[in-house]
């Protein structure tokens, strides 16, 4: 098994994967961060179906890095938030008049993160 590939279960496993950029380098086996190596480390990631926050990828092993999966809940609130249309507008409409807390209380994890 691939380091990508165990990276993306530990965020189907738990909907959001909060790693730091030492294991995207190991991950994909080098032994330095660079422009180059975590521009190459983001399309692999891309490749697997997982996205990242922040976007770009830190250059520092220490930062920490967000992981989750496109296409899903969380996937799609971030795509509407860091990419906006109308689509995404009505999309995060939707989900905030959801009532299931969970996805509300994820979707705030996320956006605090990031702030």
């Amino acid at each position: 098994m691939s380091g990508f590939d165990y990276l993306g279960e530990h965020v189907d496993d738990n909907t959001i994967y909060v790693t730091e950029m030492r294991e995207l380098r190991d991950a994909y086996g080098v032994s330095r961060l660079g422009e180059t190596v975590v521009t190459n480390i983001s399309k692999e990631l891309a490749g697997y179906g997982l996205g990242h926050l922040p976007s770009p990828l830190p250059l520092l092993a220490s930062e920490e890095v967000r992981l989750y999966r496109r296409g899903t809940a969380i996937g799609d609130l971030v795509a509407a938030v860091l990419e906006p249309s109308e689509g995404g507008d009505q999309r995060l409409i939707d989900y905030a008049e959801n009532t299931d807390r969970e996805i509300v209380a994820q979707i705030r994890e996320v956006l605090d993160s990031y702030s």
